[in-house]
């Protein structure tokens, strides 16, 4: 498709609960220059763990990030393959990743923090989630309050990249049917402070 986007950066409105602390990319340098099998990645990994170091674990998948991603038993087993990575076993290394650390992640470094009001807000729209998407990429919202009396108006507090962009209009979508229609809303950064 002519003039696409490459790339789009979204900000989750928050950081979920952890429950896959236990799972770990692994990694396999030196590998054959042939097409390799997933059972024999799967094998490497099991004499690995049978020979080496002598840790117990659940599952061994496929996944694109690497050769495979591995479930543990305990966290602590992880975090102790992770930090002692690269291993070396027979001719390859095998390094450790946690599961979120893959070849996909980036850091997002948000410099400055500040106080930013949006202006007219549509009042069926006033929600936790919703003003988190409105916010686009630029900013992660640290604390929220909706001015009491017009519920219109909303100031936040949040930690941006780039403050320039954050005086940017805001907008969002809803669909109906096969068409669709948007907002756009006054967005203003009332005080900021850079972060150290």
């Amino acid at each position: 498709m002519p003039n696409r986007r490459f790339m789009t950066r979204a900000v989750a409105p928050y950081r979920p609960q952890l429950r896959n602390e236990n799972l770990a990319i692994v990694t396999i340098n030196r590998l054959p220059t042939n097409p390799m099998l997933f059972a024999n990645v799967r094998s490497v990994i099991r004499d690995f763990f049978h020979e080496v170091v002598p840790m117990q674990y659940l599952s061994i998948e496929k996944t694109s990030l690497g050769q495979a991603m591995v479930r543990l038993t305990y966290a602590h087993a992880r975090d102790t393959l992770i930090q002692n990575s690269p291993h070396v076993f027979d001719n390859v290394l095998l390094t450790f990743t946690k599961h979120d650390c893959g070849r996909n992640w980036r850091t997002a470094e948000f410099n400055h923090e500040c106080w930013i009001l949006l202006l007219d807000f549509p009042r069926d729209y006033i929600a936790e989630r919703i003003i988190h998407q409105s916010l686009g990429d630029f900013a992660r919202v640290l604390d929220l309050q909706v001015q009491h009396g017009t519920e219109v108006s909303i100031i936040l507090k949040a930690r941006v990249r780039d403050v320039t962009r954050s005086t940017s209009i805001c907008s969002n979508r809803r669909s109906r049917c096969s068409g669709g229609e948007s907002f756009t809303i006054q967005c203003e950064v009332v005080w900021k402070q850079d972060c150290l």
